[in-house]
């Protein structure tokens, strides 16, 4: 009972939409179901239909039932409904409709709950672009991964002669990543080398690293002799 009794006093004073533990749960369910739903939906779509929600959902029935109540009072102070009461309930209306409008709910939209809706979208986004860069750190860079499939194949018996573009369609469907950047990955292990700049050997070098720290940790031994060839190879240029 106490709860409903709270329920119906937080509709009353129009407590809920502005409530920012209400706005962040709603923005999260929101967004986690039409990203289900439809790929690539957007936080600034999710935005729009809470914004959408306020007025269409909230308003509506906060104004429904002010209107509603007043009516019940007329009737109740009246008596009877007639031409006469009917006018002068419309008139109030009209009248009032649009002070509640633009001096009560636009009011408390633009200076309450559109500054607590903005923040929330933003922390979400922050969290959404630090686990992306999380997990970018956690991947192996493309030149790693290239060498990975290298000897893996070369381990399995599957010859690489002269690295083209299909592998790296192959590759980016393997580990999503930018079919040309495998391809010159690729191209770069399965072909002859004549020369590379500090830079470039530095960046190799670091690549091997990882690829001989991922086959050390699954103890494969093969991948580890070919990490090494590859060392000799590219490094000593």
């Amino acid at each position: 009972m106490r709860m409903i009794l709270g329920r119906l006093q937080s509709f009353a004073m129009f407590d809920l939409p502005f409530e920012i533990s209400w706005i962040q749960q709603s923005f999260v369910t929101i967004h986690e179901n039409y990203s289900k739903a439809y790929q690539g939906w957007s936080l600034n779509a999710t935005r729009k239909k809470l914004v959408a929600d306020y007025w269409l959902k909230h308003v509506l029935a906060h104004l429904g039932a002010f209107y509603l109540t007043g009516l019940v009072i007329v009737l109740f102070l009246g008596g009877k409904f007639d031409e006469f009461v009917l006018s002068g309930v419309l008139l109030g209306v009209l009248i009032s409709l649009p002070v509640l409008i633009f001096w009560l709910y636009g009011q408390l939209f633009y200076f309450d709950f559109l500054p607590k809706l903005d923040t929330i979208m933003e922390n979400y986004e922050g969290k959404q672009l630090l686990h992306l860069k999380k997990c970018q750190q956690a991947q192996m860079s493309n030149f790693a991964l290239a060498v990975v499939y290298y000897a893996l194949a070369k381990a399995s018996g599957l010859q690489i002669t002269g690295a083209n573009r299909q592998y790296g369609e192959r590759l980016m469907n393997l580990f999503g990543k930018d079919p040309d950047d495998m391809y010159r990955a690729l191209k770069l292990i399965a072909c002859k080398v004549s020369k590379l700049s500090p830079h470039k050997q530095t960046e190799i070098g670091k690549s091997l690293e990882e690829a001989r720290s991922f086959f050390e940790l699954i103890e494969f031994l093969p991948g580890i002799k070919v990490v090494e060839q590859l060392d000799s190879k590219l490094m000593t240029l």
